[in-house]
């Protein structure tokens, strides 16, 4: 059964680096690796293969999706890349880049090979819902991780995390989180993950907030310039909770209806 354990709140990369050394003095064979999101730090791929002796003869990074053999078109898909103790300057970079932004890096606790862990990453991208339609879980994108925790029935869970011993994350808040699983070697996994519809609602309602704040970047950057990343985040999933059906039927209501609890709360700072 998975748990999942708050460790730290507003985790800076130093905690973070003890985090890590921490699991490297205890890791009794198993082996921790940085699931990436290139994207979301388009340098990270190309600094981490330099540092990496003989990277090309070495398998110290595996790209999740086949891409060409130049490094410019490698960094800005997802990877794996395996973390050993001695590499403190790895460790350094990997964790200033999490906390600089969360959303693109974890981390994952596994016996696996790096290849192998890969592979089960790949296989496990893909879910069907039960109208037919086809859906792509962007495990490197750790706001992924809490929706599927909550989403997935416990028998689906357990399969579909088999693959691990725990997984890392940094929430929105900045505190550090641990998905405890245990690795499950006799749970087989059977591609794709089949989402029935409430598992489908848990996973768009998830990401209302979200298309809501890219929507009001669009038109309102001023005004969420002015307030902390997390606040706004929990200014608007609290306005939108309170929306009529009216409104949960059209993104600019509810792009409206966020809009004014965003200025009401700029207009009690003020005051």
């Amino acid at each position: 059964m998975s748990s999942n354990v708050s460790v730290n709140e507003s985790m800076a990369p130093g905690a973070l680096e003890q985090e890590i050394a921490g699991f490297h003095a205890h890791a009794a064979g198993r082996v921790l690796y940085a699931l990436v999101y290139g994207v979301a730090y388009p340098t990270l791929f190309s600094v981490l293969s330099e540092k990496a002796l003989d990277f090309t003869a070495t398998p110290n990074i595996e790209l999740v999706f086949d891409a060409p053999d130049d490094i410019g078109a490698r960094q800005f898909g997802p990877f794996v890349i395996a973390i050993h103790s001695p590499q403190s300057d790895v460790v350094r970079l990997l964790c200033e880049k999490c906390v600089e932004d969360p959303r693109g890096l974890s981390f994952i606790v596994s016996p696996l090979s790096l290849q192998r862990l890969t592979d089960a990453i790949r296989i496990r991208l893909d879910a069907r819902c039960d109208d037919g339609t086809e859906w792509q879980v962007k495990l490197f994108d750790t706001r992924v991780i809490p929706v599927l925790v909550k989403a997935l029935t416990e028998y689906q869970l357990k399969s579909y995390l088999a693959m691990l011993d725990e997984w890392w994350y940094l929430d929105r808040k900045g505190s550090l989180q641990k998905v405890i699983h245990e690795f499950q070697a006799d749970a087989p996994y059977l591609a794709p993950l089949k989402l029935n519809d409430r598992q489908v609602s848990v996973f768009t309602d998830a990401g209302v907030v979200d298309s809501i704040l890219y929507m009001l970047a669009q038109t309102d950057d001023d005004l969420l310039a002015m307030i902390d990343e997390s606040m706004r985040y929990d200014l608007v999933a609290d306005a939108l909770n309170g929306a009529s059906d009216q409104e949960r039927n059209s993104s600019l209501l509810l792009a409206d209806r966020a809009r004014c609890a965003l200025i009401a709360f700029c207009e009690d700072k003020l005051e």
